[in-house]
């Protein structure tokens, strides 16, 4: 389907971009550890110390655990930085003894000009345009770290979102969760640092574990398309050729009139082809990047 010119411009002021935000897996080592040991063996570019050991003691020894692994550059890389983790004289990790438990997948929209204002109207049409929340998306929790506010309409979010709250949809802890937020900062070497400009981002992340996980196993991961996750990166605009700026200051306005049908589509709106495109793109590009290099895994010797 043709996009309006019009629609199709709303977007040129961004550059966009697909990235797994982290994976949670769960892997048996080849004997017994303790969580501390087990932590100190983890790589660096895994970010936050995240170890779970399957006892109900944390201080007791265990074969497996549950790690979370921050930014992963693919399953294949995913696979040498485990098999590392082995003591010396172990038999090496397999791929059958690891199973990937959930994902996280950030769609971003980078500013060519650097703008806040834009970030933060993007991010609320991101969240407020969407076809596809979770169930109790539409009762979105506004949080930040040790605070939590209700949003009220459309002024409140995109002013939360200004402040550097998140916007959470879904139920806390359910399978399928998403979150939009201006992105500022990152964990770099384990320590939260501030981004530069050109770094600020608005994103758009979708959580799915357990049964919701698009895959299990590193096999799947490996002949995983990411682009298949576009369905739930979903949008409609309003039918008219207005700027993006003042089509979100309407949102407020007619907010009764975009109660959700039962066809879970906002009424008097058309889909957003456009920025669907660009989520396709990126998630595309994200497959690339994660697919298995030409190098084959062996396992540590």
């Amino acid at each position: 389907m043709n996009t309006p010119d019009w629609l199709e411009s709303r977007y040129a002021p961004f550059r966009f971009k697909a990235v797994v935000d982290w994976v949670e897996i769960s892997v048996t080592l080849p004997g017994p550890s303790q969580p501390q040991h087990v932590r100190s063996r983890m790589p660096a570019s895994w970010g936050e110390p995240y170890v779970h050991a399957d006892t109900e003691a944390q201080s007791r020894t265990a074969s497996t655990f549950t790690f979370r692994l921050q930014d992963p550059a693919g399953p294949d890389q995913l696979m040498r930085e485990v098999q590392a983790m082995t003591r010396p004289g172990d038999p090496p990790i397999m791929e059958a003894d690891i199973a990937v438990l959930g994902v996280e997948v950030a769609f971003d929209a980078f500013s060519l000009a650097d703008c806040r204002a834009d970030l933060v109207e993007i991010a609320a049409q991101c969240y407020q345009r969407h076809t596809m929340l979770p169930g109790g998306g539409r009762e979105p929790r506004i949080t930040m770290p040790g605070h939590f506010q209700a949003a009220v309409g459309a002024r409140s979010i995109r002013a939360a979102l200004d402040e550097g709250w998140t916007i959470n949809a879904g139920v806390q802890g359910a399978q399928f969760t998403m979150r939009f937020y201006i992105k500022t900062t990152d964990t770099v070497d384990r320590q939260r640092q501030a981004l530069p400009v050109t770094a600020h981002r608005a994103r758009c992340e979708v959580t799915l574990s357990g049964a919701r996980s698009p895959f299990k196993t590193i096999g799947e991961w490996q002949a995983f398309r990411f682009e298949s996750l576009t369905k739930h990166f979903s949008w409609r605009v309003d039918p008219a050729p207005t700027m993006l700026r003042s089509a979100l200051t309407q949102i407020g306005v007619a907010e009764g009139a975009r109660r959700m049908n039962r066809r879970k589509t906002l009424r008097g709106t058309v889909p957003d082809h456009a920025l669907q495109a660009h989520a396709k793109n990126a998630l595309r590009r994200l497959t690339r990047s994660q697919s298995r290099s030409a190098a084959e895994i062996r396992p540590a010797i």
